[in-house]
């Protein structure tokens, strides 16, 4: 109440005498209201014994009072409280629930019985067998005093009398200890700075925690009180690989728990230094060589490489026991993580850095042509698998496999494939890709061969034109380089499918036809062939036979058009003509045979000329007559004539003339190279003296060996034209000489023994002969050897050759057997 105007001041105080409220106030009243927070007060009337359950539909107090006896009638209240009693340190339990109930009455003089206290829903306990009840009469103050409390395990609550109105809580007369969880007991590999756990016994604890390296904790690493959490994290670095203790008890207020049971623990290893590769590495190749430093503490290594940084996705996971260790066929153009750690029986070490690498780009695979192909066009196309991460490829192509002077060699093509052009035909090619990338290249691709085809045949008769050719008659094309035979196909059909006719020619570039039907178009084409190649087929030509009764021209056959240095005698050849009698054939010196120098009628199909004259250029023609026709004429063709064959004048065959000798020969043509040789042999294979001679008939020979027999010939040459060699002459240069007189100094010595009835031949000898005079060969030894023994005993005198063929020499020597 205010008196005389005064102003009052209010306070509201905390039981721990701390301000909550304070305000002025002018007014003389003051009330203050109640109001639930953090409780359930539940009020019940109590009028007789029996139980009550004090839970209403809005609260629940975990309570049920059993009353015994009571004293008037009234109400009995009982407020669960959701914290904590004030003031604990005024005596009771060392450890409480975070709960404290308080029992009021109305209009009740006295009351007995039982209180049960649910623990369904209650929390702040492990034990429930640890629990105990406490009562004190004054809210807030004065000290609990531990009633006799009974665990109903069956009901899950506690039992106890009750001791009257006032305030009840529950805890332990002892604090719990609490129990270690990490690291367990023994554990191993614990980190450096591990974080220790364990389980609380009830709220409100503190806790204490040791670490040492022994079990009796003389030597401490760490000691720290007052933690509040039930884990504690040792932010330092514990050392690697040692053995270490642990304890924790738990504190409150003036309580203290025993100290849980000592655990032991073993920290993980020391981490590995990484050396090759470096990270980061690009450009790897697919089988890696991987090496650390060692450890003296390390039993093995445990190596481990990824697809994934977080390794989630390991490739390999293997033990070594050395420091070093190389991981083949891996795959291309992928990136890779790996790390290692040591390991010590069942301990380990703390994982290495991670490091990466990317590896290289693969080697294209070669798709086409195929390795060991034939018949490739000359002209197409290359092709190989893409390769992930190129930006272009290197393509050589070669005709050997050292690929030197390559036909081929590109750097920067973009696509898998390659079109080539005018390759060399029946040609060996080599070829190989490798591909780059931003980073770098692969390694070259396998090396793949393969071979052109052979060039297409091209077709000389009949041409693309509309001449009627015989039913019998001749189809010609031109040469084709390397083959060995030719495929001809003939037929009605113009895409050459149907009605067929096919022929293998060998050794000929021309096909005679026969039996074909009159009137009729045939359509026809040839390709090459050898042994392991075949060309495209040539293009297809086109001929139509002569109407039935028709005359064809005649076929020149032999000899071929614009030959040169025909023989005077040879003969003319051309191919029958169907229902021909007879033919004309003419000769003459200009193409349009307005000079003939011959004109004649024959029945057969050849004609031996022999009136021509020598050097001369011929043109010639055939057509074919019967009674009621004459042919065309034939294609003209031209020859020439060799030039006419010297006339050996003197020395005479076989004579016997002193050196030295002039040698003389008809001139027949001015202006010309006259060769000239000597031989020791008819064949003249062994040549003694050779010259061409311009414009001269005559050769003068100085030195020569005697007693030998020599072959002389002669034969005109003027630009292309020749004339064959003149006949063969001998003659023989006297003078005799005894058998070791004219041997000189050489790698085959000649020995005379055994009174005269052997030779020895000593040196290195392939192959001797040995002829007489008149130059028949009497003996041939082809087996190589160091010495070689002539019986020639019975051998006539005279003279003799012998031709010995040494590694590095031919040796022609002569020898006088004397009787």
């Amino acid at each position: 109440f205010s008196e005389g105007g005064h102003s009052y001041l209010l306070s509201e105080v905390t039981p721990t005498g701390e301000i909550a409220l304070e305000f002025l106030s002018n007014s003389g009243t003051y009330r203050a209201f109640r109001f639930i927070f953090k409780s359930d007060p539940v009020t019940l009337s109590v009028n007789s014994a029996g139980q009550y359950n004090f839970v209403s539909s809005t609260y629940n107090t975990n309570t049920t009072f059993v009353v015994n006896s009571i004293s008037g009638t009234g109400k009995l209240t009982i407020e669960k409280h959701r914290y904590p009693p004030y003031n604990l340190n005024q005596g009771g339990p060392c450890s409480v629930l975070p709960y404290r109930w308080v029992i009021t009455k109305q209009g009740i003089n006295s009351l007995g019985g039982y209180l049960y206290f649910n623990l369904s829903g209650l929390s702040g306990f492990n034990d429930p067998r640890e629990l105990k009840v406490y009562f004190r009469s004054a809210e807030g103050f004065g000290s609990f005093t531990e009633l006799n409390t009974t665990f109903n395990s069956q009901a899950n609550r506690l039992e106890t009398s009750f001791a009257g109105i006032g305030e009840y809580c529950i805890g332990t007369a002892g604090i719990g200890v609490p129990v270690p969880v990490s690291p367990s007991n023994n554990e191993i590999n614990v980190s450096l700075s591990p974080k220790f756990i364990w389980k609380k016994f009830m709220s409100g604890e503190k806790y204490h925690i040791q670490i040492a390296t022994d079990p009796n904790f003389q030597y401490l690493v760490k000691d720290t009180s007052n933690i509040i959490d039930t884990f504690y994290v040792y932010t330092s670095q514990l050392l690697p690989g040692k053995t270490y203790f642990w304890r924790v008890r738990a504190e409150r207020e003036n309580c203290t728990s025993s100290w849980a049971e000592t655990q032991r623990f073993t920290t993980i290893y020391e981490r590995i230094s990484l050396l090759l590769p470096l990270d980061s590495t690009l450009d790897m190749p697919i089988s890696v060589q991987f090496t650390w430093l060692a450890s003296d503490n390390a039993w093995a290594y445990q190596f481990q490489l990824s697809i994934d940084k977080n390794f989630q996705k390991i490739v390999i996971d293997t033990t070594v026991f050395n420091p070093i260790v190389t991981i083949s066929n891996l795959d291309f153009f992928t990136e890779y993580f790996w790390r290692v750690r040591l390991t010590r029986g069942e301990q380990y070490g703390i994982w290495s850095e991670i490091r990466k690498f990317k590896t290289m780009l693969s080697a294209p695979l070669l798709l086409f042509p195929e390795n060991g192909s034939k018949n490739i066009p000359t002209s197409g196309t290359l092709k190989w698998s893409p390769v992930p991460g190129a930006i272009h490829y290197y393509l050589v192509v070669s005709t050997n496999k050292q690929f030197i002077n390559n036909q081929i060699e590109i750097v920067d093509l973009k696509d898998n494939q390659f079109d080539y052009t005018n390759l060399e035909p029946a040609k060996e090619y080599f070829w190989k890709v490798r591909a780059t990338g931003e980073n770098g290249k692969s390694e070259w691709s396998e090396v793949f061969n393969f071979k052109t085809q052979l060039p297409k045949p091209e077709l000389i008769v009949p041409p693309f034109a509309d001449t009627l050719a015989p039913i019998s008659g001749l189809l010609r094309w031109k040469e084709v380089p390397s083959a060995t035979s030719y495929e001809l196909q003939i037929s009605e059909d113009p895409n050459l499918i149907f009605g067929v006719q096919t022929y293998k020619i060998t050794g000929l570039t021309y096909y005679i036809y026969s039996n074909l039907v009159y009137s009729t178009k045939y359509y026809w084409r040839v390709r090459a062939l050898n042994d392991e190649l075949e060309s495209p087929w040539s293009d297809v030509s086109w001929f139509l036979t002569v109407p039935e009764n028709y005359l064809t021209s005649p076929i020149l056959v032999y000899p071929l058009n614009n030959v040169l240095n025909l023989k005077i005698g040879d003969k003319l050849r051309w191919l029958p003509v169907d229902k021909a009698e007879r033919y004309e054939i003419q000769i003459a010196t200009d193409p349009i045979f307005a000079s003939v120098v011959l004109s004649e009628q024959i029945a057969d199909t050849t004609y031996q000329i022999g009136s021509l004259a020598y050097g001369t250029r011929y043109y010639w023609r055939v057509r074919a007559i019967n009674q009621t026709s004459v042919s065309f004429w034939s294609e003209v063709y031209s020859f020439t004539t060799s030039l006419r064959t010297p006339t050996l004048f003197a020395p005479q065959d076989k004579s016997i003339i002193d050196l030295p000798i002039e040698f003389t020969w008809e001139m027949t043509t001015a202006d010309a190279f006259y060769n000239f040789q000597i031989a020791y042999d008819s064949d003249f294979e062994f040549v003694l003296k050779q010259a061409t001679l311009y414009n001269q008939n005559s050769f003068i020979l100085n030195t020569a060996p005697t007693e030998t027999w020599f072959y002389w010939r002669v034969k005109v040459v003027s630009g292309k034209l020749e004339s064959d060699w003149s006949e063969t002459k001998s003659f023989l240069i006297p003078k005799v000489n005894s058998a070791e007189e004219n041997q000189k100094e050489s790698a085959v010595k000649i020995f005379q023994n055994n009174n005269f009835r052997t030779i020895q031949f000593v040196g290195e000898i392939l192959k001797l002969q040995i002829f007489n005079l008149l130059g028949n060969e009497i003996l041939e030894y082809n087996i190589p050897t160091n010495s070689f023994l002539w019986d020639v005993s019975t051998q006539s005198p005279g003279i003799y050759f012998v031709k010995i063929q040494t590694p590095s020499d031919l040796l022609l020597k002569k020898i006088l057997l004397i009787p």
